[in-house]
């Protein structure tokens, strides 16, 4: 009865994730260390993305005061707490480049 719920709580997280593939790719055991792997890479990714930006609007294109805060931004709370409410955890990732390509 409870391996019914813990595949149930797995099929009902597809709905918030980004597309049902890897639940049907991997096996129900596998879909946390996947699903891991995912917001590690849109950690990073973000990361990425916030130096980008930062290293655009900085005056001294050399400094490494950028990396230093795309890091700080990738382990912020803020961050943390997107990881918790995956639906809007792409936001998270994706804004620092939209304000990148503005």
């Amino acid at each position: 009865k409870e391996a019914v719920r813990d595949r149930y709580a797995c099929r009902s997280r597809a709905v918030y994730d980004s597309s049902y593939i890897p639940y049907i790719l991997f096996d129900d055991a596998q879909i946390g260390s996947f699903i891991a792997v995912i917001c590690s890479l849109r950690l990073a990714f973000g990361a990425a993305f916030m130096c980008m930006f930062l290293q655009n609007r900085a005056s001294d294109k050399n400094s490494n005061w950028p990396l230093v805060f795309a890091i700080t931004y990738s382990f912020s709370s803020y961050s943390i707490i997107f990881l918790f409410n995956i639906l809007w955890f792409d936001a998270f990732m994706l804004l620092p480049l939209l304000y990148y390509l503005r």
